[in-house]
């Protein structure tokens, strides 16, 4: 927004590297545009090429390339190829039309999984990564993708853990008590809020593990919901017993 504000251009990422282990190569994209999906295009481009012996083949720069949906092809703007061969300079081509690549697989939205956090993806794309070989190199962050897949799916059911905790507070047969009631929700909900940050970055850092790091909130909460629920449904008192709880503590 404060990009937008101020006439900026609008980057999804920044300086994202991405390989491919299929094709053996190597991208580097300096910024991925605000419409990148729509064809938009791709600024300071970099493309190494690899022989199978993991030696340089080629490296490609080029200001300015981009991706078509319709034909699924590559166009890369006036670009610069270095040739390598073993024992040899270097061979530099500039070119002032632009280079197309037909056979090339790679889409955008696949090269920008890397720059983007974990906690922007969805179910469908954490699994993707999950399942893709760049998952299973050193640099990747695997329990971090971990634990926020386990914690899209605990989402849900941190809606009915909230209703768990503000139901019994909400109900009231008598006028006094109401409001330490609504207060006592409302600080269930921030201890949760903040439980659940803390589990995530448990989970992330490896120290717990991942679907413990995102299902734990909802179980301890959720008992805490029930043993409320209990409490009303008997007619014994919420408020003045925790109360007495924290002043025995403390």
């Amino acid at each position: 927004m404060i990009a937008r504000a101020n006439g900026l251009p609008i980057y999804e990422a920044k300086n994202v590297l991405y390989r491919d282990p299929g094709s053996q190569r190597l991208w580097m994209v300096g910024a991925f545009p605000e419409n990148f999906q729509q064809g938009g295009y791709l600024n300071d481009v970099e493309v190494t090429t690899m022989n199978p012996d993991k030696s340089l083949k080629t490296r490609m720069t080029s200001p300015r390339a981009w991706w078509s949906r319709e034909t699924r092809q590559w166009t890369f703007e006036e670009p610069m190829i270095a040739r390598f061969t073993m024992g040899e300079s270097p061979v530099f081509e500039s070119m002032n039309e632009p280079l197309l690549r037909r056979t090339w697989k790679e889409t955008p939205s696949q090269i920008i999984k890397p720059g983007l956090r974990v906690e922007n993806l969805g179910i469908p794309e954490i699994s993707s990564w999950l399942g893709s070989p760049l998952a299973k190199q050193a640099v990747s962050n695997r329990p971090s993708y971990l634990t926020h897949w386990h914690y899209r799916w605990a989402l849900p059911l941190t809606c009915v853990v909230t209703v768990l905790l503000a139901a019994p507070l909400s109900i009231h047969f008598t006028r006094r008590g109401s409001g330490s009631g609504v207060f006592l929700a409302v600080l269930l909900s921030i201890l949760m809020i903040f439980f659940s940050s803390v589990a995530l970055a448990l989970g992330e850092a490896e120290i717990i593990a991942p679907a413990l790091a995102a299902w734990l909130p909802n179980l301890g909460f959720g008992l805490l919901g029930l043993w409320l629920f209990h409490r009303r449904i008997t007619g014994r008192p919420i408020y003045q017993s925790v109360k007495r709880l924290l002043t025995v503590n403390s």
